[in-house]
């Protein structure tokens, strides 16, 4: 099932590439921050 589309996502587009971050390269640290906060909350996550 998709996820319905926000009401501003022209605007959060906008945002995210002013901040030139879509499609840039992944961050393992961020990424192992996140899988670790998952497992100690014990809540799932996906990760890409």
């Amino acid at each position: 099932m998709p996820s319905p589309v926000p009401a501003n996502e022209t605007e959060r587009l906008a945002a995210l590439h002013a901040l030139d971050i879509v499609d840039s390269a992944p961050e393992t640290a961020y990424d192992e921050i996140t899988e670790l906060a998952a497992q100690i909350c014990g809540c799932p996550v996906v990760i890409p």
